[in-house]
C-alpha cells in the first residue's frame, strides 16, 4: 500500500510540474505577443520620434536621415544579369 501512495504523489507531482511549466510559458507567449502587437501601433509625428523608437529597441542611428539617389539602367548588363539569376 505504501508504494500505492508513493506512486500516486509522485504522478500529482509530477503533473502539478508539468501544470506549472505550462502556465509560465503561456504567460510569457502571451507577453511577448502584447509587446509585438505594441510595436505594430506605433506613429511618429516628426524624425526625433523615429530615432527615439529605434534607439529604444537597441538600433544607433544618425538624427539625419542619409538620402540618396540610385540610377537603375534602363536596360541591364551581364553583371545585372548574373546577380538576378
Amino acid at each position: 500500500m505504501n508504494t500505492v501512495k508513493k506512486r500516486k504523489t509522485l504522478k500529482l507531482a509530477i503533473a502539478a510540474a508539468v501544470i506549472a511549466v505550462l502556465g509560465i510559458l503561456a504567460f510569457f507567449v502571451l507577453r511577448a505577443e502584447k509587446e509585438a502587437e505594441e510595436d505594430l501601433k506605433f506613429t511618429f509625428e516628426c524624425n526625433a520620434e523615429r530615432v527615439g523608437f529605434l534607439n529604444g529597441k537597441g538600433y544607433i542611428v544618425e538624427p539625419d536621415p542619409v538620402r540618396e539617389d540610385i540610377t537603375v539602367p534602363a536596360e541591364f548588363n551581364a553583371a545585372y544579369l548574373e546577380y538576378n539569376a
